[in-house]
């Protein structure tokens, strides 16, 4: 394994690169608007949700869903998902195993057809 010295002038270079890391951290994180429909779109709903060390914060705009996952005081992930999007990362939370019943009512729901139906024609064969 070499060994590296840092002569005087490296060691003040890093320092100031160092000095320059803890200067750009204090800078406000609040994320920018991505476009003019971000900062127009109307906020539906906000739910707060306790996680083991930390909060998920749920935003509902009109056209995305936001969520922001804290952890021990430091933001350890955010997300825009579409509704479809967000639907689905639901739906696989909270089925890990796959479909339930209750996923069919809600896609029938969705559709505006009845559950009977999509069983019917899930059972029957296609020919082409």
């Amino acid at each position: 394994m070499s060994h590296i010295s840092l002569t005087p002038a490296k060691a003040a270079k890093a320092a100031k690169y160092a000095q320059q890391m803890k200067s750009a951290a204090k800078i406000d994180a609040t994320p920018l608007a991505d476009s003019p429909e971000d900062a127009d779109a109307h906020q539906e709903s906000s739910t707060r949700v306790a996680l083991d060390g930390g909060h998920a914060d749920v935003d509902v705009f009109s056209d995305r869903i936001e969520v922001t996952i804290r952890l021990g005081g430091r933001s350890v992930l955010g997300i825009a998902l579409s509704h479809m999007e967000a639907a689905n990362l639901g739906r696989a939370i909270a089925s890990p195993a796959g479909a339930t019943t209750g996923d069919l009512f809600h896609l029938a729901d969705t559709l505006g057809v009845n559950a009977g139906d999509i069983m019917r024609l899930r059972d029957r064969a296609v020919t082409a």
